[in-house]
């Protein structure tokens, strides 16, 4: 039987397999931004909803 941990820690390639046994980074958490970066991301997207919502209620405010 295979078992779930063993398919979890396989390496898709040897980059994966290097920076598993070498460098030590755990790939769970590798994919994730950092938080300052995920912050300015949310406020970037969040601005421009924003700004498309305002955008449309005043254009059928003066429209």
């Amino acid at each position: 039987m295979n078992n779930r941990s063993d398919e979890e820690n396989q390496s898709f390639n040897d980059v994966t397999e290097h920076n598993r046994t070498i460098t030590g980074l755990n790939p769970k958490k590798s994919g994730r931004l950092p938080g300052p970066i995920k912050f300015i991301g949310i406020f970037l997207i969040g601005g421009f909803i924003l700004m498309g919502i305002l955008a449309f209620i005043l254009n059928i405010i003066t429209g």
